[in-house]
């Protein structure tokens, strides 16, 4: 990604910071005391005997103890005990970041954004500030500073690590992780506007420095087989993986079949095949009438397309599609699933690794 002058940076690192470092410091210190873990540290630390609390937490920080990351982080920052170094600092809130501490990951966002300890990166920043913003509930003053924070970053970098895109029966999110790797999940009705609004999302991933390919998360029901179609499309020219993690049937199986690796993430997903309903404008998708000719316009298309991406299977499963009517599902998962190369691997088969999908689908569209 770009580095950007510093007319683009919010605001320099002031002294403030560093105040608001060393108070954050005692309060994490007394809190560690309270709950005994790192009582021989705390007492080392108090009694001024640096080495003696390093000695104690350096070992918990490299076994992965997040508490203990943040107070190496924070002996680096203020030079407690070690000779003060910022790329140290840096590394340690890296870690309890990535550990999922709130505090840490609005300091992160913090040095991204003015280069303390890392390189300059907005597009980092906005990031690690976005998933602090998420983080209410664990540390509300620390998610809140997140919002305002990202809220001043320049407009391209103000989505955070994750964005919605609304659309006709449905939306999409764009998640990034702190690799550049982006996630998409398509998550309601296939409609038109989905097909539209997909090419913007698109562009939004390739503005924001996604890495290629983008993964394609699949949680929909299906819809109108046009626009299953030419989402199918986009995802074979952008060489994208497809996944899914529940039901996924009609067009949704369509796009799914696009992916140029497929993968079925745990017991519950299933793809669905039938034959194509004909819906006119206006009518509602279970009122459609099924298309059990051969000879039909649309189930030429399909069978065309089935044997561009899956040319060897694709006369099998195109017959599974044409002997199950519209308003029935044959569900393909598992080993079948591999042997029609309808998914190319399975993941955690057997288990079932995210529970109820209206569950799911609750938590992830509330609000925050």
């Amino acid at each position: 990604m770009d580095r950007f002058n510093a007319s683009c940076a919010s605001r320099p690192y002031k002294e403030r910071d560093k105040q608001w470092a060393e108070g954050e410091h005692r309060g994490r210190i007394a809190a560690a005391a309270a709950a005994g873990p790192f009582a021989a540290g705390v007492k080392a630390f108090e009694q001024g005997d640096y080495q003696q609390a390093l000695s104690i937490w350096l070992p918990l920080a490299e076994q992965g103890r997040v508490s203990a990351q943040f107070n190496m982080a924070l002996m680096y920052e203020l030079g407690n005990g070690v000779a003060k170094n910022e790329v140290e600092a840096a590394r340690w809130y890296l870690e309890a970041a990535k550990g999922g501490d709130v505090a840490s990951q609005l300091r992160m966002g913090a040095r991204y954004e003015t280069g303390t300890g890392v390189a300059k990166d907005l597009g980092s920043a906005s990031f690690w500030y976005g998933e602090a913003s998420r983080g209410g509930e664990k540390d509300a003053d620390a998610a809140r500073q997140a919002r305002e924070r990202l809220a001043r970053l320049p407009k391209e970098f103000q989505s955070g690590s994750e964005e919605t895109v609304a659309f006709e029966g449905g939306r999409y999110v764009l998640r990034r992780a702190a690799d550049k790797q982006c996630v998409v999940a398509l998550q309601g009705t296939v409609t038109p506007s989905a097909e539209v609004e997909f090419e913007h999302l698109l562009k939004k991933a390739k503005a924001q420095g996604c890495t290629r390919p983008l993964t394609l998360l699949l949680e929909s029901p299906g819809g109108r087989h046009e626009a299953g179609l030419g989402l199918a499309r986009s995802v074979r020219y952008e060489q994208m993986r497809t996944v899914v993690r529940y039901s996924c049937a009609s067009s949704c199986a369509t796009i799914f079949l696009a992916g140029t690796e497929r993968v079925l993430w745990g017991a519950q997903a299933a793809i669905g095949f039938h034959q194509i309903s004909r819906v006119r404008d206006g009518q509602a998708m279970e009122t459609g009438t099924c298309v059990a000719s051969n000879f039909d316009p649309n189930t030429i298309a399909l069978r065309r397309y089935l044997q561009f991406v899956v040319p060897e299977t694709a006369e099998q499963i195109f017959a599974i599609a044409m002997s199950t009517p519209c308003k029935s599902i044959e569900w393909v998962n598992g080993k079948r699933a591999v042997d029609l190369q309808v998914a190319t691997r399975l993941e955690a088969e057997g288990k079932d690794v995210f529970g109820p999908l209206q569950e799911r689908m609750e938590t992830s569209t509330g609000t925050r």
